[in-house]
């Protein structure tokens, strides 16, 4: 880069700006200045090439310049292709489409309206190819297997070109440029406006290329709203992302974020009973449980008491409830259901009471009369078991991925299953089998699965089905071929589809029946048949106290009184059912009301409650106390923090059910509706996984559920936390920024906090704050990894930080598995990185198949207090959500391992692609080391917006990412040391409206380069800039009012002067003060600033009137003498000019006069003899004459002139 002078001359109606220079990566951030716009605060260009060249209330006029192209044959798949690239940049995305350079750059938009692109100008010149474009490749997953996670090795590349595209007499992109995609952030509406500069014509091989665009973007409502001024991280965000975010923040407004609603508001201080249960039935609550648990049954009349679930009251039976009085052995009836939700094997109901009557259940009449006896009971066994965890199969809402088992024609064809009847009746024809079924596999045969289903080895029929839909096979059974007790049925897959192979998954088995009247256990439930109504008779019952249900809606049961009698075997149960066959019956034994699964007495939660927090922290009540120390360390920076027990949102927002959207709910809620400003971050604080119910039996507490949802186009569902967070707009961008503490016991709490709290208490530069570690696995089919890496230390990493690379197969010898590589890396992090980039394969807690690191390799590590960041550019290393404890992510195990490993690690839960993870590995780099933002969370943002900058369409990946760890960490980036050390002004003094130049020295002492620097100066009103010269460093004017420059970025111990001429002003001291400014942390500012004091002297006396009264006088009297004196502008010289008098003969009283308000007087005696007197005036240069009669008689002179300068 050039260190000679550069000048530049400020004149009328120009404006200067930063012209960039073009490059593979370019580093530099152009910025632009719009002279007479609206928006006269700096744009800064993220993307290389684009700047903003005006910005008006409604308008946005951008320039791009296309880095060079290059255009190359390659041969793939046995066809001849042109493959097309530009320096830098993306290329389109779309599968089967041609594969053509393309750039995409984030706006700020008005809250509101429509925004339209318009190309103004374009520099387009037109090339004949050999050859039809690359099309993008289609990335597809293998045919499914029965178990386990896809593996990313699996995916396979097709080109297919779209013949649609190339066989078009048509351009491809059809557009130049376009908004594709629109979102928030908070209070700001952004737009990705996608920039498609290369453009191919396949059916005449042309490729358009348009080296200039000048594009015009209109925005139809854009009314100022004021603006709002966001947290800190999140302007460093605008700033680092959007290309106007100066135009944009006037646009800022408040928006609301959509909520499910609120699962329960108490009034202060309120208290409940919270009931769990775990299975339909009727259930029994003693006045002595509720006693036991403290509450006051003297002050409960049971007339008040109220059962909710879900926030809607369900009815109680309360026998004895008229007199008012709960007594300890007196009991609450309800009927219970268990959930119907994948998140908990319990429903909570509430339990309350207040002066208002409560629902009850309704007494329906029901003793037997004339009606017929039922023909037949009709029972139902349903079998399910959940073993399998299809998270490819969670795509239909109500449909639980929980699976029983599969069969597999390659090794698992028949599978066979039991079920237990009970009172089979013998005379009834037929029994009806249903059996649910689905698989992930679609072959394009249709049908392609098959199921044979054997029940007591009879073959029942067959099923077959298409693709991936949901299939419930039904099957008419005889009722002659039913056991009393076990039965099998067994499902055979012949594998006769025609495709190589079948696979499907069993969800669950259900068998309708008839039974006899005989009870077994104190209790039976049934239906009956069509007709009615019917008389049912039950027997035999151990007590009199019989209780019967009917059952059409499980919310409102009927207490149905029938009879009872007694028989041989103990008591018979008579009564008369309801009309219609949608009626199920629940009759038992009053003393076999079953009792709750846990009873609590509750506060009511108080989130409702106005507050306000920067710093959310969520964590179980026994994780409450180990997170404090965080919290108070944020709260003594300033920040506004709250710890929040899991369990009073789901109080608040789920009816006390465990369940990830109420979490979501609460943090929008927070934002909304909490005293501004939303808050900025949150801290989950504890482990989570995907089996809520403990469905295969590990055991693993789920503290903090992950969210979960159906985005990964090859898995389908994944641990997607981004949701908790991306609340204002339909859009997967992040509104506060998240973090999770993936620890199972309080230890494990404390033993992060601790990590963070030790990298907060190094305030210096340490040597291994300068090193970062690269990891790549060996090359593949899915990428050169080590390329990869070396791209981004090679362009993305800048001095002084040192890259120490471990790569298999390249500087590590190729092993499987790689000791040397692993030793490599365990040395380096022992030694200290301030970050571990790793890209390459992975599974849950490997990096690379050859496992060159693994997650029983961090207890061996020896690290503290160097704790580095984990950057995992790979699939599922994050993927902290598995319930099997020997199955922990590496990046889990790193970041809550005990004085070693990690204080934080960012990584995916899914699978993703090499080249988008590049794209994020380059925005998070380059907002570290380039924009200086050392907020972790905020720079993790960042490389977010790059890759959906780059690839829209790829959008999931965001979903997918998550930090472990706290996501306000500092990393402890190197310092720059920017300051001015030399300053003066020549002349001084100087005179009032001259010129004067001003030298500003200023050098970057390091150890870090100084990015994104600016200098500011401040001149006093009325004074003036002329021109500005620089001296060994790169300035240019970016705002003329006040004077801003951009500087080039400095390494350590670069810098240079700047000079800069203006016009001074009025009279008098004016202080001149210079600011420096990077967006490179810095270790001091106390040089930052600098201020010059000019002492501007008052202009010399130009010219000088002198009057004389009385105009004549006679020898020996006295005349006044009145003088004026202004400058050469004809303002009055300033209070206190002296001015110097003489005469020819006589004399003045004084020979010198002050001055006040430009004028000044004298007492002047005549002398004794007549004649004429000369009388002179002077101040400095400047003198005025007067001539004066002295006669006898006094006669009429004329008055003194003005004296020349």
């Amino acid at each position: 880069m050039s260190k000679g002078p550069r000048q530049g001359r400020l004149r009328n109606g120009w404006s200067f700006a930063l012209v960039a220079t073009l490059s593979v990566m370019l580093l530099a951030t152009p910025y632009a200045y719009a002279a007479g716009s609206d928006a006269t605060a700096l744009e800064r260009a993220p993307i290389p090439g684009a700047r903003v060249i005006a910005s008006t209330t409604d308008a946005l006029t951008i320039e791009y310049l296309l880095p060079p192209v290059s255009i190359g044959e390659i041969e793939a798949e046995g066809q001849r292709f042109v493959q097309v690239r530009a320096e830098g940049l993306e290329t389109t995305a779309d599968p089967g489409r041609p594969a053509l350079p393309a750039v995409g750059l984030w706006i700020g938009l008005p809250p509101e309206g429509s925004v339209d692109v318009e190309i103004l100008e374009s520099e387009v010149r037109t090339l004949s190819l050999p050859a039809p474009v690359l099309p993008v490749a289609s990335t597809v997953a293998p045919d499914p297997a029965p178990e386990g996670l896809v593996p990313v090795e699996a995916l396979q590349t097709r080109l297919a070109p779209d013949p649609e595209v190339y066989q078009a007499d048509a351009l491809y992109p059809g557009t130049l440029a376009r908004l594709e995609q629109e979102g928030w952030i908070r209070s700001q509406r952004v737009g990705l406006l996608r920039l498609h500069p290369v453009q191919f014509n396949p059916r005449r091989g042309e490729l358009v290329i348009h080296d200039r665009l000048l594009v015009r973007v209109r925005f139809a409502s854009c009314h100022r709203t004021g603006g709002i001024n966001e947290p800190a991280p999140f302007e460093a965000l605008f700033q680092t992302a959007l290309l106007n975010a100066q135009q944009a923040r006037q646009w800022r407004t408040p928006r609301m974020p959509q909520m499910e609603g609120v699962g329960g508001a108490f009034p202060i201080d309120a208290r409940f009973v919270e009931v769990l249960v775990d299975h339909d039935g009727l259930y029994r609550i003693a006045g002595h449980e509720l006693q036991d648990l403290g509450v006051p049954l003297e002050a409960v009349d049971p007339r008040g008491l109220h059962l909710l679930l879900n926030g809607v009251e369900v009815p109680l039976w309360i026998p004895g409830e008229d007199d008012g009085i709960l007594e300890p052995e007196e009991a609450i009836y309800f009927y219970g259901e268990r959930p119907r939700s994948r998140y908990s094997r319990t429903s909570a109901y509430r339990l309350l009471w207040d002066s208002t009557p409560g629902l009850r259940l309704p007494l329906v009449a029901a003793q037997p009369g004339a009606t017929p006896p039922a023909p037949a009971l009709l029972a139902t066994a349903r079998a399910e078991e959940n073993h399998l965890y299809v998270s490819q199969l969670a795509d239909l809402p109500g449909h639980d991925p929980w699976f029983w088992t599969y069969l597999y024609t390659p090794s698992a064809p028949e599978r066979t299953f039991l079920l237990a009847l009970q009172q089979v009746a013998a005379s009834q024809p037929q029994a009806t089998l249903r059996i649910a079924l689905r698989s992930t596999l679609a072959t394009g045969l249709n049908p392609d699965h098959h199921v044979q289903v054997y029940l007591n080895d009879v073959l029942l029929g067959d099923g077959w089905w298409n693709d991936r839909d949901p299939f419930v096979l039904e099957v008419s059974a005889p009722q002659q071929i039913l056991f009393e007790g076990t039965n099998t049925i067994r499902l055979v897959a012949p594998g006769d589809t025609g495709y190589s192979y079948d696979l499907f998954y069993v969800d669950w088995i259900e068998l309708s029946y008839a039974q006899t009247s005989t009870v077994s256990g104190e209790r039976t439930e049934f239906g009956l048949p069509e007709g009615g109504p019917w008389t049912v008779s039950l027997e035999p019952f151990s007590d009199p106290e019989v209780v019967a249900l009917a059952i059409k809606d499980p919310r409102l049961p009927m207490l149905l009184s029938g009879e009872t009698e007694p028989v041989a075997a103990g008591f018979r149960f008579r009564f008369e059912s309801l009309p219609g066959s949608n009626v199920r019956y629940h009759v038992l034994s009053l003393a076999q009301a079953d009792s709750p699964v846990a009873l609590s007495w509750r506060k009511a939660p108080n989130l409702l409650q106005p507050r306000g927090a920067d710093y959310i922290a969520i964590a179980p009540a026994a994780f409450l106390e180990a997170i404090q120390p965080l919290l108070d360390a944020y709260k003594a920076d300033g920040l506004r923090t709250a710890a929040v027990d899991i369990q009073e949102i789901y109080d608040t927002f789920s009816y006390g059910q465990p369940n990830p959207e109420a979490i979501r709910d609460f943090l929008s809620y927070a934002y909304a509706h909490w005293e501004p400003p939303a808050p900025t971050y949150v801290l989950l604080v504890g482990d989570g996984h995907y089996d809520f119910r403990n469905d295969l039996g590990f055991g693993a507490p789920n503290w903090i559920p992950p969210y979960l949802a159906y985005v990964d186009p090859w898995i389908g569902e994944a641990l997607a936390d981004n949701r908790y967070v991306s609340i204002i707009g339909d859009d997967p961008l992040a509104d506060m920024i998240l973090g999770r503490l993936p620890a199972n016991t309080p230890e494990e709490v404390t033993a992060v906090v601790q990590k963070v709290l030790a990298l907060r208490a190094q305030a210096n530069p340490e040597p291994w704050h300068s090193q970062v570690l690269f990891i790549a696995d060996n090359p593949d089919g899915s990428g050169n990894f080590p390329a990869l890496s070396d791209h981004i230390a090679n362009n993305h990493l800048s001095q002084p930080y040192a890259a120490d690379k471990v790569y298999l197969g390249v500087n590590y010898p190729y092993q499987n598995p790689a000791l040397a590589a692993r030793q490599a890396i365990h040395q380096a992090i022992n030694d200290g990185r301030l970050l571990v980039n790793y890209i390459g394969h992975a599974g849950v807690s490997i990096l690379a198949a050859e496992q060159m690191f693994r997650a029983s390799d961090i207890s061996e590590l020896n690290n503290a207090p160097r704790f580095p960041v984990l950057l995992l550019w790979a699939c599922y290393a994050a993927r902290y959500g598995e319930p099997d404890p020997s199955n922990a992510a590496i990046a889990e195990v790193a970041v809550r391992a005990g004085e070693k490993g990690a204080v934080a690690a960012w990584g995916s839960t899914g699978l993703g692609l090499f080249w988008t993870h590049q794209y994020m590995n380059e925005g998070v780099f380059d907002a570290l080391f380039q924009e200086g933002i050392r907020d972790l969370g905020t720079a993790l943002l960042a490389g977010n917006l790059r890759l959906y900058a780059a690839a829209p369409s790829m959008a999931f990946e965001l979903e997918e990412f998550v930090l472990l760890g706290d996501p306000a960490t500092r990393v402890p980036l190197l310092p720059a040391n920017l300051g001015f050390n030399d300053a003066w002004a020549v002349p001084n003094p100087v005179s009032q409206m001259s010129v004067v130049t001003v030298t500003l020295g200023l050098k970057n002492q390091g150890p870090a380069p100084a990015h994104d620097v600016r200098l500011r100066l401040l001149i006093p009103e009325a004074w003036g800039l002329l021109s500005y010269q620089a001296l060994g460093i790169e300035a240019t004017l970016i705002s003329p009012d006040p004077p801003v420059w951009g500087i080039q970025d400095l390494s350590a111990s670069e810098g240079g002067q700047l000079v800069v001429t203006l016009r001074s002003g009025p009279q008098g001291w004016q202080p001149l003060t210079a600011f420096l400014e990077t967006s490179t942390p810095e270790s001091t500012l106390e040089d930052n600033r600098v201020a010059l004091d000019i002492w501007v002297l008052p202009p010399p006396a130009a010219y000088i009137t002198l009057k004389a009264e009385p105009e004549s006088i006679s020898p020996g009297a006295e005349a006044l003498v009145r003088i004026a004196v202004v400058d050469s502008l004809g303002r009055p010289v300033p209070d206190g000019t002296i001015v110097a008098l003489r005469a020819s003969a006589g004399s003045f009283r004084s020979a010198t006069a002050v001055t006040r308000d430009g004028f000044a007087e004298a007492a002047y005696r005549a002398p004794a003899r007549p004649g004429s007197v000369t009388l002179t005036a002077s101040v400095g240069s400047a003198r005025a004459e007067l001539l004066l009669l002295i006669a006898s008689a006094p006669t009429r002179t004329q008055p003194g002139s003005l004296a020349q300068r």
